[in-house]
């Protein structure tokens, strides 16, 4: 398997991605309905590790839980990062960066065993779409060349592949959504936001969700997405 995605991956045919779009179109803007298509059993939110460096330049990742213990603040199902900070002087975490409570991997390993859980819960792991947002400027040249489709009011060029394939670069970008041609599960890495969500069966997202090495917690088709969402650390 290429360790990358190559130019000649593009898709000319881009209907497949049409179901996501239409599943997202009449969600309010600022849920994670207007991200993941509805319809799904069950939904989970998994955030990405934070890295963080000291003045003399050691870094290490911790989670958001690590930095909520060490703030005084409280972790639950929609924190939001800058909340877990708010109250805290300027260059407090690289001053006064937290402990992990347990190792922590970066995010290609944990998305690598995300995959792994993944793909017993389709039937097509083999065979998967992976949206990539047209907007950066890596891909200007491919533009002309290559259709996009609509999604939640961006415009997304699509590949298609294994499954395992999440973890490839295209363009050294990493894909923002995938999913199997079984339309199983989804997961989407919206650009604007430090986590993915996750739409899939109970059994599907709960295995996820039940994942050691990741920071993972249950979400709701109607949860608000949005950065002020926070009510428990304000």
């Amino acid at each position: 398997m290429d360790d990358e995605w190559l130019d000649e991956d593009l898709r000319q045919d881009i209907s497949e991605g049409r179901w996501v779009a239409d599943s997202v179109t009449f969600a309010p803007t600022t849920t994670v309905g207007s991200l993941v298509p509805a319809g799904f059993d069950a939904y989970a939110r998994i955030l990405y590790p934070v890295r963080l460096s000291n003045p003399d330049g050691d870094s290490r990742l911790v989670r958001w839980s690590d930095i909520a213990r060490h703030t005084g603040t409280i972790a639950h199902a929609e924190m939001e990062l800058h909340a877990l900070t708010a109250k805290t002087g300027p260059g407090f975490l690289r001053s006064d960066p937290p402990t992990p409570a347990a190792q922590v991997l970066d995010w290609r390993e944990q998305l690598e065993g995300v995959v792994q859980v993944l793909a017993q819960h389709t039937s097509t792991p083999d065979d998967c779409w992976f949206a990539f947002w047209e907007g950066n400027t890596s891909l200007d040249d491919i533009r002309t060349t290559a259709p996009t489709v609509t999604i939640g009011g961006f415009d997304y060029f699509l590949l298609r592949g294994h499954g395992a394939r999440a973890t490839q670069p295209f363009r050294a970008l990493a894909p923002h959504i995938w999913w199997p041609a079984d339309h199983s599960w989804c997961m989407v890495a919206h650009f604007d936001f430090p986590c993915v969500y996750l739409g899939g069966s109970h059994q599907a997202v709960g295995d996820v969700l039940a994942m050691p090495e990741i920071e993972a917690w249950p979400a709701r088709v109607d949860q608000i997405v949005t950065a002020d969402n926070d009510h428990l650390n304000r």
